[in-house]
């Protein structure tokens, strides 16, 4: 039996997903019904595994958290979203070929309805799943969908809580002129302009039943207009870019640096990788989005620019090499000067399994923000920066060393015991 903190319950929490169909949002779904049907264990997933703080810090023995917070079972989460294609479950697990055959072989059609995604099509936009294609006249259309589809999905599925997830491709950041204030966006919302993006849409829906929002792409979303509306409405936020490989390494390591007094002369950070994710950052403005998220850390870290503005000594890339797959590789090159000015050198590469790591964080966050919706939160959550390359935090101080970040963590569930 669960053993709830202050104000605690148990809750059926529903998850909806922009992107459903793809490489972390199936690996999860897949994930989620394997464990339950005893053919895995829920190793991988930090909620699950962490014990009651003490003191702001993780002890390696005692109560286990998730029962003591309340959070949902993993076996009381329900899932639907939102797509382009309509593949089933097992069809997208079988084409993002992140599991291996024997587990591909036994996900069941653990999934609620798959609502058509909203994409854009020239000067226009559209719903779209598979071959059909609904036109829409404005944004505001658009978000009248996706509002019904939340709606529907809450009431069939009968769950207390919906966070809404976006897993959307890393697209251009939209039109500066649609984020100044409330007019401008509520103009905007009567177009079909790049001035807002799907992102957006998705957030602004969650706002507007009040689901929690969960943003772990690098687009941009929780702007102030719509951060303000969701304080107003109760409903917490969380974003963006989620943090599971090159970025946690380097959020590990640069603490230590700084640490020891090694001065950092030179990063440079390289990644090849050919899912889905790849093919997105083609696009030059997308790829742009996505390497500002990785590479705002370091310098907040360590207190001083690496290198200079005319010859820059922290530079990340990213490829797309259609062989590796979901399995990314991720280089560092790290030289240091220490004492006497003496120069050293470090190399990483790190073989990673891109959705392996990443879907267990949307659990974890899925369960963290639709408890503290229970607390009374509301807007930005910046204590759950550990999972994000470029936290999004508002007015607050955005911490970025991933040791300070886990403190930030343990702190709030250890208030809420």
């Amino acid at each position: 039996m669960t053993t709830m903190g202050r104000d605690a319950r148990p809750t059926r929490l529903g998850i909806m997903i922009a992107g459903c169909n793809g490489a972390v949002a199936s690996t999860m779904v897949a994930g989620l019904d394997l464990i339950g049907q005893g053919l895995s264990t829920a190793g991988g997933i930090p909620s699950q595994t962490a014990r009651v703080p003490v003191g702001g810090v993780f002890p390696a023995q005692g109560a286990l958290a998730w029962e003591a917070l309340g959070l949902a079972a993993l076996e009381d989460i329900r899932c639907s979203g939102w797509d382009v294609s309509n593949w089933s479950l097992a069809e997208s697990v079988r084409q993002h070929r992140v599991l291996d055959d024997r587990l591909a072989q036994s996900v069941r059609e653990a999934r609620g309805p798959t609502f058509p995604g909203l994409v854009r099509r020239g000067d226009g936009l559209a719903l779209r799943i598979g071959t059909n294609e609904t036109p829409l006249a404005s944004w505001r259309e658009g978000l009248a969908a996706i509002e019904a589809n939340i709606r529907a999905f809450q009431a069939a599925s009968e769950v207390e809580r919906v966070v809404v997830v976006c897993l959307l491709p890393t697209s251009p950041p939209p039109d500066p002129s649609a984020l100044s204030d409330e007019a401008a966006y509520e103009r905007a919302l009567d177009g079909t302009s790049d001035a807002i993006t799907p992102a957006m849409l998705y957030c602004h829906a969650a706002i507007n039943t009040g689901a929690s929002w969960v943003n772990f792409t690098p687009n941009y979303a929780e702007t102030d207009v719509l951060t303000a509306r969701a304080v107003a409405a109760g409903v917490p936020m969380a974003g963006r870019d989620g943090k599971t490989g090159q970025t946690l390494i380097k959020t590990v390591l640069a603490p230590a640096f700084r640490a020891r007094d090694l001065a950092v002369r030179g990063w440079f950070s390289t990644n090849i990788l050919g899912n889905l994710d790849g093919v997105a950052l083609r696009d030059p403005d997308a790829l742009e989005t996505k390497l500002k998220t990785k590479a705002t850390c370091l310098e907040d870290i360590l207190g001083y620019e690496v290198g200079t503005s005319e010859r820059p000594g922290h530079l990340v890339t990213i490829h797309y090499h259609p062989p590796r797959g979901d399995e990314k590789e991720a280089w560092d090159a790290i030289d240091v000067e220490g004492f006497l000015g003496s120069r050293m050198a470090i190399k990483v590469n790190f073989m990673c399994r891109d959705s392996i790591l990443a879907a267990p964080l949307v659990i974890d966050l899925a369960r963290y923000i639709a408890r503290a919706q229970e607390a009374g939160e509301r807007g930005l959550q910046p204590w759950l920066a550990s999972y994000f390359k470029n936290p999004a935090t508002g007015t607050a101080r955005c911490e970025h060393a991933f040791d300070a970040q886990l403190g930030l963590l343990a702190r709030k569930l250890e208030a809420w015991l």
